[in-house]
């Protein structure tokens, strides 16, 4: 008796957990019936909209320098490379740094600003930047402008490596012919540079005195053999002189930015003899010794192709000495007159050494 008693509270107990189940599950169905539906569909919009727009979290500018626009380690720094014209960067610090610059005569105010290169953080002023993408004038455009010279691509090839050679072999080999200048189209105020497809318009470099500033390009040579115009555009900026190299394709039309590791432009580069190196130097300014010397390759197969004619090959930095002259011996070997600086006894002296580096040299 009592087992049917206990199996019956069980029973009684079972149906009235059932009922409130059941109960339980109405009132769910119930309040999901009055969900409103525009409301859940709000909440998936936003959801989507925020996954769909996370590039519109980013600040995002374009590069508005004519001639590209340096990007440096630290804020006003050492210049590591140079953004060409149209580029898109992002931005990913706002330094609070403002400075003031004067460019042809034209203020420009702006802040560095760190952005982002491949995963490193590099800094460039903000006066050269647009919110939006604008055309280059068709006046002042190439079909390409390309930069080559790029330390940080130097540093991922091999160096040159130099043995000493006697004053009297590197005074044997002869000197670098004399630069050619052919004549051009120019008046007080512009110089113009004709290629096959374009005509390219420069202001004439010129010293202001009044106000310590100077500003505008130089024609400074041409090379028979690559049809290459060689052209300096300098400027100042905080009473501080810059420079950079351009080379003019005559053929192709377009223009290589040879960059400098420092503010001045690099001295305009020596061919090898048959055309296939450009070889050019940099001395440190406002020291009395330290160089980079840079070996760029000339890829005659590849001469329409922008990206790939001219590419950095190999370089060398010294802390130690500068360089006054580069020959070359043949087409692979390189002849170098070096000096270092001296001071005894309040007088400057000058110490010259030789070296000679192989191109073709395994490291």
């Amino acid at each position: 008796m009592p087992t049917k008693k206990i199996e019956h509270a069980h029973i009684c107990m079972l149906t009235l957990i059932m009922k409130k189940l059941i109960h339980f599950v109405i009132l769910i169905i119930l309040f999901s019936c009055k969900t409103d539906p525009k409301e859940t569909s709000a909440k998936k919009e936003i959801i989507l909209h925020k996954n769909t727009n996370k590039e519109k979290d980013s600040e995002f500018k374009y590069v508005i320098a004519e001639s590209g626009l340096n990007y440096r380690k630290k804020p006003n720094g050492e210049i590591i490379g140079k953004f060409k014209y149209g580029r898109k960067v992002e931005l990913i610090e706002h330094t609070h740094i403002f400075e003031t610059i004067k460019d042809e005569h034209i203020l420009k105010k702006g802040e560095w600003l760190g952005v982002k290169l491949d995963q490193d953080t590099v800094y460039i002023f903000s006066g050269y930047l647009s919110n939006k993408k604008i055309s280059r004038n068709s006046n002042t455009s190439s079909k390409t402008n390309t930069n080559v010279g790029e330390m940080s691509i130097y540093e991922n090839l091999p160096q040159l490596k130099f043995s000493k050679i006697t004053k009297n072999e590197f005074e044997k080999i002869e000197s670098n012919p004399k630069n050619i200048l052919p004549k051009i189209n120019k008046n007080d105020t512009f110089f113009f540079i004709k290629t096959k497809n374009e005509n390219f318009k420069f202001k004439v470099y010129k010293d202001y005195k009044e106000n310590g500033s100077w500003s505008g390009s130089e024609y400074i040579g041409y090379y028979p053999k690559l049809k290459f115009y060689a052209i300096e555009t300098n400027y100042t900026q905080d009473y501080l002189g810059f420079s950079e190299l351009t080379l003019i394709d005559s053929i192709s039309n377009n223009k290589y930015n040879i960059i400098s590791p420092g503010d001045g432009a690099v001295e305009q580069p020596i061919t090898s003899p048959k055309g296939n190196y450009l070889v050019y130097k940099y001395n440190v300014m406002y020291e009395f010794q330290g160089c980079f010397i840079g070996v760029i390759k000339v890829d005659e197969l590849n001469k329409n192709n922008s990206k790939k004619y001219l590419t950095e090959f190999k370089s060398y930095t010294s802390e130690d000495w500068a360089v006054e002259e580069i020959k070359w011996k043949d087409n692979n070997t390189l002849y170098i007159k070096t000096y270092k600086e001296k001071h005894t006894d309040k007088k400057q002296r000058k110490i010259l050494d030789y070296l000679k580096t192989n191109l073709e040299m395994k490291n």
